[in-house]
Parts: structure tokens; C-alpha cells; sequence
């Protein structure tokens, strides 16, 4: 989702961002500086440790738990798409880290209050 850029052919400079957040923006010196923090995610990503996987089934409840219901497609759907990152299907049943789902439930809930 997120996007890198060369804004300019006459600048080594790079920029980061996502198009959802269009405020939020890294730039970057040079394909070097890139590189560093490509490193440093990585190491970073290495020395987390493997979250809770939940069901779609519980998903559900955490949000009952909280006076919300999401409806079973919106859940299918942000897990088909992506939006909820590393969420798989096994044996037919979605299952996606716990800490995905409370990010993407936050903006739910979010979105869910704004209307």
C-alpha cells in the first residue's frame, strides 16, 4: 500500500507515502537511505514475535464485546482485500492476526460512528 517516488529526474531524493494518508510522508536522501531502512525494518520485523490468530467468529465477538456488529461480509471482505494484513484461509475459515483485526477494528468502529 505504501508508495516510494522520485518526485524529480534531477534529485536522488525519494519519497514514502500512502495514498490514504496523504499528510504522512518520509523523505528520503538517496536509494542508500532506502536501503538502511529496508535493514532496519527487516531486523526489526525479525525480532517480533508471532501474534494471537483469531477467527472471523471471534472477531465478531471482540466487537459484540464492545456494542458493535460487524456484519460477516464486511469481515470477509477486509480480509479478501488485504485490509486486514496477513489474515489467511484455512480450511475455509478466515483467521488473522489480533492485533490486525484491532487496528482495522478501530477504524471500523471509526467509520461506524461517523455516519
Amino acid at each position: 500500500m505504501f508508495q516510494v517516488q522520485k518526485l524529480s529526474h534531477k534529485s536522488d531524493e525519494l519519497f514514502i507515502t500512502h495514498p490514504d494518508k496523504p499528510l504522512h510522508v518520509m523523505r528520503l536522501v538517496d536509494l542508500a537511505e532506502l536501503t538502511e531502512l529496508h535493514t532496519a525494518i527487516s531486523e526489526y520485523l525479525a525480532g517480533q514475535k508471532v501474534g494471537e490468530f483469531i477467527g472471523s467468529a471471534q472477531a465478531q465477538e471482540i466487537a459484540r464485546s464492545e456494542g458493535f456488529e460487524i456484519p460477516i461480509t464486511s469481515l470477509v471482505n477486509a480480509c479478501t482485500r488485504g485490509t486486514i494484513p496477513a489474515a489467511h484461509k484455512k480450511r475455509g475459515r478466515w483467521y488473522m492476526p489480533r492485533a490486525n483485526f484491532e487496528a482495522w477494528f478501530q477504524e471500523w468502529k471509526a467509520k461506524q460512528q461517523a455516519k
